[in-house]
């Protein structure tokens, strides 16, 4: 089975509870933003095979890859790095920030996570059992 056909269409809400742990479920979503990435990459390469394109649109469609690169893919991964237990300075070092500044950027974004995953429901195995390293 490929990963493309584990991940896709899946609901981490709709998981069974106890089966999954906190990495689990964050490299599960992980997984979802980058083929979503993938797909819409795709379409830009359709696009410019079959010149389907009017003025405009290989910019447009450049620069929402970008957003769904820099808002959704990078955010899931440093959600994923956090729940491993990635430090701050180790993020910040991959994102060219000190770790304050990293810290200051994305951990509103690990905090939303943590408050609304279902993995962080008392059902579920959190074999770490601690939290990230700061």
């Amino acid at each position: 089975m490929s990963n493309q056909a584990i991940t896709d269409g899946v609901n981490v809400g709709q998981l069974p509870t106890g089966d999954f742990t906190d990495s689990d479920v964050v490299r599960i979503e992980f997984g979802q933003q980058a083929a979503s990435l993938a797909s819409k990459m795709h379409s830009i390469a359709v696009m410019l095979c079959e010149d389907q394109a009017v003025a405009g649109d290989y910019l447009a469609a450049a620069l929402q890859a970008q957003h769904s690169l820099e808002f959704n893919l990078i955010r899931s991964a440093v959600v994923a790095e956090r729940v491993r237990g990635t430090s701050w300075k180790e993020i910040g070092r991959q994102l060219l920030l000190t770790a304050a500044e990293a810290k200051q950027q994305w951990d509103r974004h690990v905090t939303d996570w943590q408050r609304t995953s279902p993995a962080h429901s008392c059902y579920r195995k959190n074999p770490g059992g601690g939290t990230p390293n700061p």
